[in-house]
Order: C-alpha cells, then structure tokens, then sequence
C-alpha cells in the first residue's frame, strides 16, 4: 500500500534505501519507540529491524532526514491517505455499531528555531501545538495535524474534523457517532457541524457564574428530592457542564439550551448522612 500511495518528489533514481523503504523504517522505528532520526545509527544492524524490514541494513540518520526535507505537502496527504486505508481496512475486520471520538490537543515541545515553534501561554513552554483524534474504542489514532505553538486549543477545530466526520458516516453508514471534546473545544461552530453530520457530542464547558447558579439551584431540587424518598440529606457536587446531542437519555441534572435539542448536563452525586450544604 505505501508504494502504490506514497508521492515524493525525488529526481534521484538510484538510491540504496527507497523512499518507501525510508517510511516503512520510521513507522518501525516510531512503534518500538525509537522516535528521533538519531537512533537510527544504532538500530542500523539490530537483527529485529533488519528481519521485519527484510534488508540487511537500516537507512543511518543522514539518510532519514534527508526524506524529511523531500516532504512537501502532497506528500502528507499521501501518508494520510495511506493511514485512512489501514484504519479502514482494520475497522472492517472488526465492524462495530458505535465509535467514540476524543478531539484533543498537546504541546509538543521544541528546540532551537524550528518553523512553527512559538510560545504557548497554557504550557509556558516553546513547541507546537497539534490536534489530534482518537477512537477511544479502540486507542487508534485516526488523525493529527500540527499547528504552531501559540495557536488556540480550538483553532481549526471544525475544519479539521469535517472529512472525517463525513468519511465514517459514509464508510458505515448508520453507525452511532459521538465526539467528546474538552472546554477548550467549546465553540458554536463544532457543535452546528456535529448536529448537520447527526453526529451525537458532549463537550465540557468552563465554568461560569450563570452555569454555577443554575447548577446550585438544580442541585438543591435534587437533595430536597432525596429528602423526600427517605433516604435523607446528601452533599452535592457539581461543575462539570457539557452541552450537547446525547446518546439515550439525558441525565437528570439536564437542561435544553439551545437549538438542536442541545442540552448543558452536570452530575449531581449525593451522599447520605452528610451535612446538605443547602439545608
């Protein structure tokens, strides 16, 4: 699959190592840790690699970041396309009637100038800043896509997800599709393009002052409810708030908030016999 998919602009014909050598080497390298072009020095005739490569040498560092500067970006979206056609080929060995999303973003920290590096005021540190999604069923990562340092957490969110929220819908059609996300994803714009995908969501608000008083007032309905069942005052705990398109029903502490029968949620846990910090 990677020699039929991989685009490289190499006018050099005659090469001991392939460029398709060269990617298959690194994903080995990555899957068994070694993630620095470096050690491939090291790994140059250690008998593992050299079995499952089939070669009796490894490509030396020099060579591996010489096809870091070949990259271009036809060549990503080449390896992209090949990871979506292992993904896909996986997930039809093993068909499922759900698949759970999780949206995130991570400092990937930097040395010297590199393009791209800034300075990212939540991490206090110099790197970049990717986003990435997982199948949380699972623990593939079926997308990442880098982004300079000091960019918002959300930054790109909807642009990023839209292909692959249409390729999963299409690829299994009628599949329950639910995407979870962190409040630094909370923006209208990835909310409208999981309800226009019908795709189910929850995503965690930051806590505010008019959230924090619905959410009390709810609460003490809750304890004087318990009250009333006989199972006596509880302490409540609250502040985690997450609007949106639930899968089943929505919890008890659920409010609709807005177009789409979205809803903000919040757990309420009660505790007997202790102190109910309304009462």
């Amino acid at each position: 699959m990677v020699q039929d998919r991989l685009k490289v602009k190499d006018p050099v014909s005659h090469t001991v190592h392939s460029n398709v050598e060269v990617v298959i080497q690194k994903i080995y390298q990555h899957l068994a840790g070694y993630h620095t072009d470096d050690q491939a020095d090291e790994l140059r005739t250690e008998p593992v690699f050299t079995t499952v490569t089939g070669k009796g040498q490894l490509a030396s560092q020099p060579t591996l970041s010489r096809f870091n500067q070949r990259v271009d970006a036809e060549t990503v979206e080449s390896l992209e396309t090949i990871n979506q056609a292992y993904l896909d080929h996986l997930f039809a060995l093993r068909p499922s009637t759900q698949m759970v999303l999780d949206v995130d973003s991570a400092n990937f920290e930097t040395a010297g100038k590199q393009e791209g590096a800034a300075f990212n005021a939540h991490y206090q540190d110099n790197g970049f800043h990717p986003l990435f999604l997982f199948d949380s069923l699972t623990g593939y990562c079926l997308k990442a896509a880098l982004r300079p340092g000091n960019v918002y957490t959300s930054r790109g969110v909807a642009d990023f997800m839209r292909p692959v929220l249409e390729h999963y819908r299409s690829l299994i059609p009628g599949q329950d599709l639910v995407l979870r996300g962190d409040s630094g994803f909370t923006v209208p714009g990835l909310y409208k393009l999981c309800e226009e995908k019908d795709v189910f969501y929850a995503i965690r608000l930051k806590a505010n002052r008019k959230l924090e008083k619905k959410s009390t007032e709810a609460g003490r309905r809750t304890s004087e409810k318990a009250g009333h069942a006989g199972r006596g005052p509880g302490r409540i705990l609250h502040g985690i708030f997450v609007p949106g398109r639930f899968l089943g029903s929505c919890p008890a502490g659920g409010r609709k908030t807005g177009a789409a029968g979205r809803r903000t949620v919040f757990p309420t846990h009660l505790y007997r016999d202790e102190h109910d910090p309304f009462g």
